[in-house]
């Protein structure tokens, strides 16, 4: 059962309208819907984009904090932790997808994914054109499919767990990095104070890359008052697969489980050449996640890129959380929504 928040309107007056376009975000890894929210408010995704006269809803991945709900089981039962992004691309997104047009009374929407957002995107785009029609636009933030060159401790962490079993003997077979008391209380009594502001910060640095002077020091107790917010430790095994295989490519259950699920030895790839939503990609070269040698890969594999805007001093976090973000990044991606949905209106007053 997921939970979804919605920005009808912003604060300008706007009211909501069956004429705007809906627009939908999906957050990254072991986040939640509040990485579009937690900077200032000319600062975040999604109230820009709300006061810019977007309809917006902002999805929570199932594990996250906000998404932990199910009709039959609860966190404490393994099966409640079975699924990886294969299960995110071919359920959730869909689901979110077709609720956000049936509610908003859209014939489509547009979809804004961060880091894994865009991943389990174009996992899904790559293999069903039904849905796929339904997006008009796929912006894609810090853009993953392939990992293998990937410069964050996860990384390190992959060649230490390298399969299900041996990551699951070490950290269970549920939830990886849950969000709990002790991490919540470090946000609320540790990071806001002197050296340990530093600490926190460059724990995202230690993740997302190097820093960039585009992180507002003052948000970090914000920001870890909501991140990490847990996943699978399933979840995690499968990024694992990635980085060390280099492929992007449905869950490895080992030879003979493939073959019976499969129907081969290894399990399928995911074709992003098959994919048919017109796409514009924003990545940078600081990146430690989505590196530039794994995006450069991606590029030419999209077959409808309408935009691909490379940036020198961005890293992973910066397009979430970044100061630059509304300037560098927001302001191009609400332009050509605008401009697609009423360009004399809309466009030339944003």
């Amino acid at each position: 059962m997921l939970q979804l928040h919605r920005i009808p309107y912003g604060k300008k007056g706007n009211k909501p309208t069956e004429t705007r376009a809906s627009v939908y975000l999906q957050h990254g890894l072991l986040s939640t819907s509040c990485a579009f929210l937690m900077n200032l408010e000319n600062q975040s995704l999604a109230y820009i984009m709300a006061d810019s006269n977007l309809d917006v809803w902002l999805a929570d991945t199932r594990g996250n904090k906000y998404s932990r709900k199910h009709k039959i089981y609860t966190t404490d039962d393994k099966q409640f932790w079975d699924w990886s992004i294969d299960e995110i691309a071919q359920y959730d997104l869909p689901a979110v997808i077709n609720f956000i047009i049936s509610m908003a009374k859209r014939d489509y929407i547009y979809y804004v994914g961060h880091s894994q957002g865009s991943m389990t995107a174009f996992a899904h785009f790559s293999q069903n054109p039904g849905i796929s029609s339904k997006v008009k636009t796929l912006f894609a933030l810090s853009p993953l499919a392939y990992v293998k060159n990937i410069k964050s401790p996860l990384r390190l962490f992959a060649h230490l767990t390298s399969t299900y079993d041996l990551i699951s003997s070490m950290l269970g077979y549920k939830e990886f990095y849950p969000s709990n008391s002790i991490i919540e209380w470090m946000a609320r009594s540790v990071c806001p104070y002197g050296t340990a502001l530093n600490i926190c910060s460059n724990m995202l640095y230690l993740v997302g890359g190097p820093p960039t002077g585009n992180l507002n020091q003052s948000r970090i107790p914000v920001i870890y008052g909501h991140y990490p917010a847990g996943t699978s430790v399933r979840n995690i095994a499968h990024l694992a697969q990635g980085i060390l295989e280099g492929d992007f490519r449905k869950y490895d259950l080992g030879y003979f489980k493939n073959l019976q699920v499969y129907g081969a030895f290894k399990p399928p790839s995911y074709d992003v050449t098959q994919m048919t939503v017109p796409t514009m990609i924003f990545w940078g070269l600081k990146d430690w996640v989505a590196d530039p040698k794994d995006v450069n890969k991606l590029i030419p594999l999209i077959p409808k890129l309408v935009g691909n805007y490379k940036f020198e001093n961005s890293n992973h976090y910066d397009f979430v959380f970044g100061m630059n973000a509304a300037k560098d990044y927001y302001s191009i991606i609400i332009k050509t929504i605008l401009q697609a949905e009423s360009p004399a209106s809309l466009a030339n007053n944003y």
